[in-house]
């Protein structure tokens, strides 16, 4: 997946900033997907679809079919607190939120869906 996503940031010509951005927030999502949405263990795909809208921002939507998850209502990491009393993750969440713009989240029948908007650095 993250090869797909370097092809089409170099595509778009998005500057190094931008395609960091991008790496990190899909390969956060992703990464949750894949470690929380299907308990079993089953293999199952995410579906990723990324396009730039007229106003330069990146769209970026993950949906999968697991377990019903909603990154926005996640209580915020606990940055203050010393490492030892923090609850293990959250980080990645917190990462994606703190570097995008608006974050939407819906379930549809038995899908997670995950919309991302990220505003280009460089136009």
């Amino acid at each position: 997946m993250i090869q797909t996503v370097e092809e089409l940031a170099g595509d778009l010509g998005l500057c190094p900033r931008d395609q960091f951005v991008l790496n990190l927030v899909v390969d956060e999502i992703a990464t949750n997907a894949v470690e929380h949405a299907y308990p079993d263990g089953e293999e199952q795909p995410i579906e990723l679809r990324i396009r730039l809208d007229p106003e330069r921002r990146l769209v970026i939507q993950l949906e999968d079919g697991g377990v019903a998850f909603n990154p926005l209502e996640q209580q915020p990491a606990a940055l203050d607190a010393p490492i030892e009393e923090r609850e293990i993750g959250g980080l990645g969440i917190h990462l994606v939120r703190e570097k995008v713009d608006r974050m939407e989240y819906e379930r549809r029948g038995d899908t997670n869906c995950l919309t991302l908007f990220y505003t280009l650095t460089h136009a």
